[in-house]
């Protein structure tokens, strides 16, 4: 990321934030039923995400789980949380190639692996 004029960050968007933004969207879309407030806590979470755009690394994904549940927290409870990554993993992966339904229910719990949910 890059300082560009006045202060303010620049980065170059590509497919991989085009990703995560909807992958934020639709989680952020399944806890908070305020569609404004659910739009702004999706530009707050990206902005905070543009260095980890990447959902097919493992670290990545990680910390965008976690800053999900973070931001998430205040508005659902840890099972809706879980269930709407769930949900976005899922619905990330379905269109993808190369991917099975067999195979997508690993993956998607590649995603819901790095949160705690409690027994």
């Amino acid at each position: 990321m890059d300082r560009g004029r006045q202060g303010e960050f620049s980065v170059e968007w590509g497919p991989r934030h085009d990703r995560l933004l909807t992958f934020a969207y639709r989680c952020v879309g399944g806890c908070v039923a305020d569609r404004p407030l659910a739009s702004e806590v999706t530009v707050d979470l990206v902005a905070a995400l543009l260095d980890h755009p990447d959902l097919d690394d493992d670290r990545s994904r990680s910390k965008v789980v976690a800053e999900l549940a973070a931001a998430l927290t205040p508005y659902a409870d840890p099972w809706t949380i879980h269930d709407a990554v769930r949900h976005a993993a899922w619905r990330d992966l379905v269109g993808r190639p190369g991917f099975d339904p067999h195979s997508l229910v690993d993956a998607v719990r590649g995603f819901t692996r790095h949160l705690s949910v409690p027994a």
